[in-house]
């Protein structure tokens, strides 16, 4: 059977190895594990990151900077 993942490698700082190490012993789970969700994490930040910019963009474009005015652009006021 074939393996889904391709293995990698990455070079960390002594310090940030032990605490990579720590970690996943506190938690128990791999380091493989944590790393792949921080990966996750990150990806999903920065996602949110271009979310919040476009809707700080949209505002700007309609002069929106109040919920009053989000009120009044949908017309319920």
């Amino acid at each position: 059977m074939a393996r889904n993942a391709k293995v990698i490698s990455i070079s960390l700082p002594k310090s940030e190895d032990r605490a990579l190490t720590a970690l996943a012993r506190k938690e128990k789970r791999s380091k493989s594990e944590l790393v792949r969700e921080a990966l996750r994490r990150y990806e999903r930040k920065l996602q949110w990151e271009r979310i919040r910019d476009w809707g700080r963009r949209t505002a700007i474009e309609f002069g929106i900077s109040s919920y009053d005015d989000v009120d009044r652009i949908a017309g319920k006021r």
